[in-house]
């Protein structure tokens, strides 16, 4: 696993001009810039302010393009799009070789690195976020999703998005925002952004003055919003005001068209009233200015790319996000200052904004180089303790919007019959059905992606004398104007079934759905669980069988429920399974432990387990196979290059090394992959000459069970 590096700022400034003259930091930057700043021609200048989007998939001509701009005119920045990892960053760094003076990387990641690549682990979009009632785990995510920048020289993020979801129907911003409630979509805004700025990753708030009432995405068209002023003073622009009191970094100005602010409807990315006399005058804000990608529809299609580019120039902007057609861009608005009507005062500031990040971020100090090693980088991907947050969000964002009687979390669980049905169907679905049976024989069943309303009426047939019967409702699409992926005749039915028989709802989507299904009305229990990955499918099955408590309150309101509820309980009445966590290779709530002869605290429930993930392959894949074919290991496989296994499984194999490969009387694991399985497991999970530890909590205390290959011996240690 790669080096963690955390990086901290001594002081975060909105721009280069606000510096402190008094401090010797500023000063020395101030210095640099100018120094750098006298070694530009005009054209330069201008080219160091565009940022251009990059992709290692791009056409041959596209490449060609992309290596004019960095090598003849000195573009400034890139920004990656989604990738493959490995060659989106070998291919940045073919360009900043290139490239006279190192250029600024950027990405739009406000899911995380993730979001362009998909080796490292996904955070929960910032909907489900807003479901958190406090924002210390945002912040948190904010320092760990910098690092992952970091770690690849990245050094802007545009994110977090604080725009305000209030429109059911908006089509881009949705499940981006972190919901409806302007208040908490600042403070949850400024914690995510100091987080990353304070290890050293510049940030931009945007869409500004506000993207989240529109039914219109300024991807594919202009949103227009009607809003008078004072509306949007006090609704829209609360957050980016917040962020900016706050020294945000940036700030991204959207493609919209806002009459209240700009009479003649003007996209306001190209509004000089609003960027210069809104913006930075009335605002007073001096930091960093950045266009949304100015391809985009909202703006593009007014006019030709060079057009735009010098537009979004004159209003006021200092930086060009992804202009079209960048070398005449560049060489309008060279004749727009040549020609006097501009000033290359006003381009200096603008490039005196764009030095200063690449000063701040170190890339003019001796021995730094912007070249990435690009060995191990999908290794280094993978972090435990970015997994283990993500898997904490998950938990504490699950939200209850009816349980009537206390139908949750379920009890008497060795007295019922007990079913789940897992409804248009995925792979990562199929976790839900795998973590309830750790707490109950749960007979699954599923329903996948397009199956006909005929098989759903067979189930419910099947389903009729069941005690318990949860339906967890999977495939869901975030697009309004796609009907939430929703399938209406199958829904209907649904509501039918529900108002004829008890049932639990779990559904893996956004809350906004819920306007689209007012049978869940009709179930007795009806969570919100926000999206369809695994990691929502196992929590959602721990908070239902009483692992974990409900916590997440509504981010944005439904016809039925206003921002903020949800039905909630503080305690579990069971225990919690946790995967990778930041203490351990992993630590389990419960989790059977199967082997021969295992003691077990008294008191203590140690029913149920956990997936985990080995960080590197034990053996070669077939020889691996092998052993955990002859040993029983049904719950483990291989993937995405690592081996994936339970704690009961797991506990098969530690047994399995104890006694010279021998379980269960047979002969498991040979000689030869029994002492490579001993060293690596050691070197693995180690905590001792010999040792193999796992940490779990249960219910009386924290356990550890010590696992001595060596000597033959287990122990476990109870600790209140």
């Amino acid at each position: 696993m790669k080096k963690k590096l955390f990086f901290v700022l001594v002081a975060v400034m909105a721009s280069v001009m606000s510096l402190n003259a008094q401090s010797v930091d500023s000063k020395e930057v101030n210095e640099k810039v100018e120094s750098i700043l006298k070694t530009l021609t005009l054209r330069e200048k201008i080219a160091q302010i565009i940022v251009v989007a990059m992709n290692s998939q791009n056409s041959p001509e596209r490449k060609f393009t992309q290596d004019s701009l960095v090598t003849y005119e000195h573009i400034g920045g890139l920004i990656v799009m989604d990738d493959d990892l490995t060659k989106s960053i070998a291919r940045v760094n073919e360009l900043q070789a290139k490239s006279p003076l190192p250029m600024i990387v950027t990405i739009d990641g406000e899911w995380g690195v993730s979001m362009r690549y998909d080796e490292y682990p996904v955070y929960p979009y910032q909907m489900q976020l807003g479901a958190l009632t406090s924002d210390e785990l945002i912040y948190q995510m904010g320092r760990y999703v910098g690092q992952e920048c970091k770690d690849l020289n990245i050094y802007v993020n545009f994110a977090p998005t604080v725009d305000i979801n209030n429109n059911p129907d908006n089509p881009v911003i949705n499940t981006r925002s972190f919901g409806a409630d302007k208040e908490k979509v600042a403070r949850f805004g400024a914690a995510y952004m100091r987080g990353m700025q304070d290890v050293g990753v510049y940030t931009s708030a945007k869409h500004f003055p506000g993207h989240g009432d529109t039914n219109v995405d300024s991807h594919h068209g202009m949103p227009i919003l009607t809003f008078d002023r004072q509306r949007l003073e006090d609704l829209e622009m609360y957050p980016f005001r917040e962020l900016i009191s706050q020294d945000v970094e940036m700030v991204m100005v959207g493609h919209l068209s806002i009459p209240a602010l700009d009479p003649t409807g003007t996209p306001a990315s190209i509004s000089k009233p609003i960027v210069t006399g809104l913006l930075k005058e009335q605002m007073g804000y001096n930091g960093i200015i950045i266009t949304d990608a100015l391809g985009m529809k909202g703006v593009s299609e007014l006019m030709e790319p060079k057009e735009v580019t010098l537009e979004a120039y004159k209003a006021g902007v200092d930086i060009l996000l992804m202009p079209g057609d960048e070398h005449n861009s560049i060489s309008m608005i060279e004749d727009y200052i040549r020609s006097g009507e501009g000033s290359e005062a006003e381009l200096d500031e603008k490039v005196r904004k764009m030095l200063g990040l690449k000063v701040r971020a170190g890339m003019f100090e001796q021995g730094y180089s912007p070249i990435v090693d690009t060995a191990g980088l999908d290794a280094g991907a993978h972090n435990v303790e970015h997994e283990a947050l993500i898997e904490q969000l998950c938990k504490n964002s699950l939200t209850v919007v009816r349980n009537e009687n206390n139908a949750l979390p379920i009890g008497q669980l060795d007295k019922k019959k007990i079913a789940y049905l897992g409804y248009k169907a995925t792979p990562s679905a199929r976790a839900f059905g795998s973590m309830a049976k750790r707490y109950a024989d749960v007979d699954t069943f599923y329903l996948e992606k397009g199956a006909p309303l005929e098989e759903l009426k067979q189930m419910r047939n099947r389903l009729q004398n069941y005690d318990e019967v949860i339906i967890g409702i999977h495939s869901i699409n975030h697009r309004p104007h796609k009907n939430f992926g929703i399938d209406t005749l199958c829904a209907d039915y649904i509501a039918q079934w529900s108002a004829e028989q008890e049932l639990i709802g779990v559904y893996f989507g956004s809350p906004y759905a819920l306007n689209k299904l007012p049978a869940h009305t009709n179930f007795k229990a009806f969570v919100i669980a926000y999206d369809n990955t695994e990691i929502n499918n196992m929590a959602a099955a721990q908070l239902v069988f009483g692992g974990i408590p409900a916590q997440g309150v509504l981010p944005v309101a439904t016809e039925l429920y206003g921002c903020g509820s949800s039905e909630r309980w503080q305690s579990a009445t069971r225990l919690e399974v946790v995967a990778n966590s930041p203490s351990a290779e992993f630590r389990v709530r419960g989790g059977k432990i199967l082997g021969e002869g295992v003691p077990l605290p008294d008191g203590a429930s140690l029913k149920y387990n956990t997936l985990v993930r080995v960080e590197e392959e034990l053996l070669p894949k077939a020889k691996m196979g092998k052993v955990a074919s002859a040993l029983g290991m049904a719950d483990s496989r291989f993937e995405k290059g690592y081996f994936t296994t339970t704690m009961d499984d797991l506990a098969k194999l530690g047994y399995a090394l104890m006694n010279e490969g021998v379980y269960g009387g047979v002969q498991c694991v040979d000689k030869k992959s029994l002492e490579t399985l001993r060293t690596k497991l050691i070197a693995l999970y180690g905590g001792g000459e010999g040792d193999v530890r796992y940490i779990f909590g249960t219910n009386v205390g924290t356990m550890v069970m010590m696992m001595n290959l060596s000597q033959k011996d287990i122990d476990f240690v109870i600790t209140k």
